[in-house]
């Protein structure tokens, strides 16, 4: 275990089913009770929590003032992590939903902890406390306790995004954003990863509850053309428009953010391009991990009348 600046940083063994998954937990003090869950690419092309994109998005996360804990971990067979590496995409995605389910279980614990300390408080203010001041304090705790509901982050790379979208229909209304760094959209994905099934899960979740989508592409990715995205992106949001949802819109700078738009109720599906960069971001990871943290900090951060519509 080891700490600094108000982090809380340790390797840990978490039970999901018939494995233990290898993680790290960091934990960050003052921060909202809100987590970043971080997942890896491929494991059977060497994919790991270790991976340079997957630690500068934990960095740049637990960095961010927006969680309370930052999760990153190895998938089965990979590491320290039991079992072998799965075949399928869902055996995977099944690892991923318990152990986002036991995050969720840590931030309510706590969550819980936080409203006995402040009911404790109220009692403190003794018998004689005017009933104008009671009546302020109860308020601002059901407004904390809105605040404090457990929610987590998605934050993906490559495969990792065919886990992450798969984990996100099943976690509801428990998500509050979802990133996909490099969604691997090429033929050869498809096939051998089925992530076009994957593709179409993230869109079937963000339908069916309303939650804040980045997809961030480089221009010379290996594995998704920048047309492909584009027009599965372009096809989503037509679809937003015909349910009488938002759009979103697309960024294309070097590492600028674009905003996320919507409408009617529905947050938006944003497109972020990164000029020059492939699959690896090599020497770019800290634009990626930026662009990652300005969007969050808009979404997560915006007021619930407005954070459908982030200028």
């Amino acid at each position: 275990m080891t700490s600094s600046g108000g982090w809380n940083r340790r390797n840990v063994h978490i039970d999901v089913g018939e494995v233990s998954l290898e993680a790290e937990v960091i934990r960050i003090a003052g921060a909202p009770n809100r987590a970043a869950v971080v997942f890896h690419p491929w494991a059977w092309l060497g994919g790991c929590m270790g991976d340079p994109t997957v630690a500068t998005l934990t960095r740049d996360a637990a960095s961010s003032g927006l969680f309370s804990m930052v999760v990153r971990y190895n998938v089965r067979g990979t590491g320290e992590s039991s079992g072998s590496k799965a075949f399928s995409t869902s055996t995977d995605c099944a690892d991923a939903t318990a152990l986002c389910r036991y995050v969720l279980e840590r931030l309510e614990h706590e969550g819980g902890q936080q409203q006995q300390q402040q009911q404790q408080q109220q009692q403190q203010l003794g018998a004689g406390a005017q009933a104008q001041q009671q009546q302020q304090a109860q308020q601002q705790q059901q407004q904390q306790q809105q605040r404090d509901k457990p929610r987590l982050a998605l934050l993906a790379y490559s495969y990792g995004s065919c886990v992450a979208a798969g984990a996100m229909r099943e976690l509801g209304d428990s998500v509050a954003a979802y990133v996909s760094v490099g969604f691997p959209l090429g033929l050869l994905s498809r096939a051998f990863l089925g992530s076009h099934s994957s593709w179409r899960q993230l869109m079937a979740a963000r339908t069916a509850v309303p939650t804040p989508v980045l997809l961030l592409l480089g221009t010379l990715d290996q594995f998704t053309e920048i047309d492909t995205l584009t027009g599965l992106v372009q096809e989503a949001r037509r679809e937003d428009e015909r349910r009488g949802g938002g759009g979103g819109t697309e960024g294309g700078g070097s590492g600028g953010s674009g905003s996320t738009a919507g409408a009617a109720g529905r947050p938006g599906l944003s497109l972020e391009v990164l000029r020059g960069c492939d699959h690896f971001f090599f020497d770019e990871w800290d634009t990626v991990g930026r662009t990652v943290t300005r969007w969050l900090g808009a979404v997560l951060t915006a007021p619930p009348e407005t954070e459908l519509g982030v200028e």
